[in-house]
């Protein structure tokens, strides 16, 4: 699956540098199963992204199209990392992050938000997420972003994870396996 590319911006909103090739950025295997969560509430913006991790080497990807689609999913779903807008209708990403954080069986999971006004950066780490990317960042920072909290959500499992599972009946989610 590839990714759309309009000169050194992917329609994603990160972007390449030095001319590399998407090609040139991977994930270790060993990162492959990691459960990645994208959260945004653009279509062309959520499918480019879970494209462009997917082609970096995460093999299980999960999408919802706002924070509250997003409450489902981490309910009924095993989640190692999510990868969410801030500014979405319905439940935002401040007010994800600060449910996450808030709930005991969701609280481990790190949160990585993101957003094209980086002003929002200070409330984004002061409300409890781990990280903060702008849109518009390099592709590198983002999937090494995505690793470094996925290498640890996986060293913390006693076990191999769970697999990928199917969507739940009904959910706006929609995983991706390759």
């Amino acid at each position: 699956m590839g990714l759309i590319q309009d000169g050194p911006y992917l329609t994603g909103g990160f972007h390449m540098t030095d001319n590399k090739n998407l090609a040139d950025i991977f994930v270790p295997a060993t990162l492959a199963k990691a459960q990645i969560l994208l959260v945004d509430d653009n279509d062309l913006i959520r499918s480019s992204t879970a494209m462009f991790l997917e082609d970096a080497g995460f093999k299980c990807l999960h999408t919802a199209v706002d924070g509250l689609d997003a409450l489902r999913v981490l309910r009924s779903t095993h989640v190692d990392v999510v990868l969410s807008d801030i500014q979405m209708p319905n439940l935002d990403g401040i007010s994800l992050v600060q449910k996450i954080k808030a709930d005991a069986t969701l609280q481990s999971i790190p949160v990585i938000l993101t957003s094209s006004a980086f002003d929002l950066k200070g409330l984004a780490l002061t409300k409890g997420a781990d990280a903060f990317l702008a849109k518009g960042s390099d592709l590198d920072l983002m999937i090494g972003t995505v690793s470094r909290f996925a290498k640890q959500a996986l060293a913390q499992q006693d076990d191999d994870g769970p697999e990928c599972p199917p969507a739940p009946a009904g959910s706006a989610l929609e995983p991706r396996q390759s």
